[in-house]
């Protein structure tokens, strides 16, 4: 028997349109629209800094540890999805682990093919240790292709 969340999660994905049909730009749209109503906990404080020349967030909160850094990349099969799809995960799974999180931007495809969104993440981690950050103290984690 499937769960009540998993019949509301595949009624809401069969009955939209087929995703081969529907342009880029409509697919991202349709992705971020998702995350929409998602409420992030009033003490969490978002601080967007240039990580190496890709675009990154912290999200720190009470309790946080300044030295564990939980390095997230969103997901959306590397077409779609952004920082803002996963405020709300990413700052759930920080405050968890009493980390701070870095949630990554990478580059997406089409406009930006394979291996953009490798070298972005590389550039995001190589940026991090740069701040300081131990290599031990980083926990790397995603959504689908991140």
């Amino acid at each position: 028997m499937t769960s009540p969340q998993f019949q509301k999660l595949y009624a809401q994905l069969k009955s939209q349109p087929d995703q081969a049909a529907q342009s880029i730009e409509a697919l991202r749209a349709s992705h971020a629209a998702r995350s929409e109503g998602e409420v992030l906990p009033p003490d969490v404080r978002l601080t967007p800094v240039d990580a190496g020349g890709v675009p990154a967030e912290w999200s720190d909160m009470p309790g946080s540890d300044p030295a564990r850094v939980l390095l997230f990349f969103h997901g959306g099969a590397y077409f779609r999805g952004s920082i803002a799809t996963v405020r709300e995960v990413t700052a759930r799974i920080a405050r968890a682990a009493g980390a701070r999180a870095l949630s990554v931007g990478y580059r997406l495809a089409p406009e930006h093919p394979f291996p953009a969104e490798i070298e972005d993440a590389e550039s995001a981690y190589r940026w991090l240790l740069a701040q300081g950050v131990s290599p031990r103290n980083v926990a790397v984690a995603g959504a689908s292709a991140g």
